[in-house]
């Protein structure tokens, strides 16, 4: 018997949205969500919002080097990330004080 979470449906609507930003090109997104709760100028803010958070991730996994997880014991991976999200979170403190300096 499956768990109701692996229940896969049979159909999903999607929307398809283009969006022109700053630089003049256009980004294509695509959804799920009601266009009537998220018309395009929401979903452009959420878009550049979200966008801010993977680039942080990605200086997050490459700078500080959370790319591979040397731990095996969970609370030591545990202690490894929140390490990183300290340091991180420093770095990008000391940056943004040198520019505002």
């Amino acid at each position: 018997m499956l768990h109701p979470l692996h229940i896969v449906p049979k159909e999903i609507t999607a929307i398809k949205i283009l969006l022109t930003i700053a630089d003049g090109s256009v980004e294509t997104l695509i959804t799920n969500l009601e266009p009537e709760q998220f018309p395009p100028a929401v979903l452009k803010q959420l878009y550049a919002r979200r966008w801010g958070i993977e680039t942080s991730f990605r200086q997050l996994k490459y700078t500080v080097g959370m790319v591979h997880l040397h731990s095996k014991k969970p609370e030591l991976i545990l202690q490894e990330i929140f390490s990183a999200f300290i340091l991180f979170n420093f770095s990008q403190a000391a940056a943004w004080g040198s520019d505002t300096a």
